[in-house]
């Protein structure tokens, strides 16, 4: 009897860890109350838009505009008053060096706190030049369409590293959304490899790759896969960068030190559609900004309410006997996956 009881107190310990390993944790934005008629959270004081610290990346805010405060400071709504939106929400695209700098440079965006890509960049980089370089940023060049929103569109960014990998004949490299990149064979001079990228084991395409050359060129090292996202047209979704070739008896192997890859299911972003209460009212592609408000679609504050603004994001009103003095608290928030120790 001692023995099944250890038994189910272990089985249900194990199953607390598992719920706890699977949760999530509130990410709370500054609290603010109804003695104010507008209040904007951004990255600085919202942790669930997306921010990256060391570049500084991080354009994503949402205002609120109230109206019919109450004289207790106990309700409000969020609804359209003299040409302006309860809600509005704004994200604005900012440029970032690949890890591979000699590539160039591409735009990425936070949209409801996840990090996307926008576009290739076309601008030299001081890197691009100082690895001789002058041209058009080779992955900017090589897709036919450039810049997704002028398709209202996005995707995300699936990997970006200039960590050296080797691959060999039997061991391709992995990549995402079940793509795999395989050597098929390296010349014997260690000039020209032959690949293949594969999806879901289905050969997509194949190429020559020329690392070894005397004077090696970014393009002569950088195998590119393009496709059509929609609209967008043969836009580069995978780039590998080739460093060295080996030719052996025992199989061929290369090292590649760089990889970028964009997934190749984007996200739209057609005007008008719904986020939860928000729907998108202006795409621009040439300031690569997103805005969107809640018109015809009012939300309220009201005592230990919670509101969904958009997908993951929710504004949470305290559970408070408010006065006119003591206004009713109220802060934004959202659930991210957490890894409880």
């Amino acid at each position: 009897m001692k023995a099944i009881l250890i038994c189910v107190t272990l089985l249900l310990a194990a199953a607390l860890q598992a719920e706890a390993l699977e949760g999530t944790v509130e990410a709370r934005g500054q609290m603010t109350s109804l003695d104010s008629y507008e209040f904007t959270w951004n990255a600085s004081n919202f942790p669930g838009f997306y921010y990256d610290i060391n570049k500084n990346i991080g354009n994503e805010q949402i205002t609120l505009h109230l109206t019919n405060i109450d004289a207790s400071g106990s309700t409000a709504t969020l609804s359209e008053q003299e040409g302006a939106r309860g809600i509005i929400y704004q994200t604005t695209a900012q440029m970032k060096n690949f890890k591979f700098k000699p590539w160039g440079s591409y735009n990425l965006i936070g949209f409801l706190g996840e990090l996307y890509f926008t576009a290739y960049n076309g601008e030299i980089t001081y890197a691009m030049s100082n690895a001789g370089e002058s041209s058009t940023p080779y992955l900017y060049d090589r897709s036919k369409s450039r810049n997704l929103m002028t398709n209202l569109q996005l995707t995300r960014i699936l990997r970006d590293t200039d960590e050296g990998t080797t691959i060999t004949n039997s061991t391709p490299l992995k990549l995402k959304e079940g793509y795999e990149l395989a050597i098929i064979s390296v010349n014997v001079n260690e000039t020209k490899v032959r690949v293949e990228l594969r999806k879901d084991g289905r050969v997509v395409d194949t190429n020559i790759i020329q690392p070894g050359l005397v004077g090696a060129t970014i393009a002569d090292k950088t195998y590119y896969y393009k496709k059509d996202l929609g609209e967008t047209k043969e836009i580069v979704i995978i780039a590998v960068h080739f460093k060295t070739l080996l030719h052996e008896a025992a199989g061929d192997s290369a090292v590649v030190d760089a990889i970028f890859q964009i997934s190749d299911q984007p996200t739209s972003i057609d005007i008008d559609q719904k986020y939860g209460k928000l729907s998108i009212r202006n795409v621009d592609p040439s300031a690569f900004t997103i805005t969107m408000d809640n018109k015809d679609n009012q939300a309220a504050i009201s005592k230990n309410k919670v509101t969904e603004l958009m997908p993951g994001i929710y504004l949470k009103a305290a559970d408070q006997d408010a006065t006119a003095t003591s206004p009713l608290r109220y802060y934004l928030y959202s659930l991210k996956p957490c890894v409880c120790k």
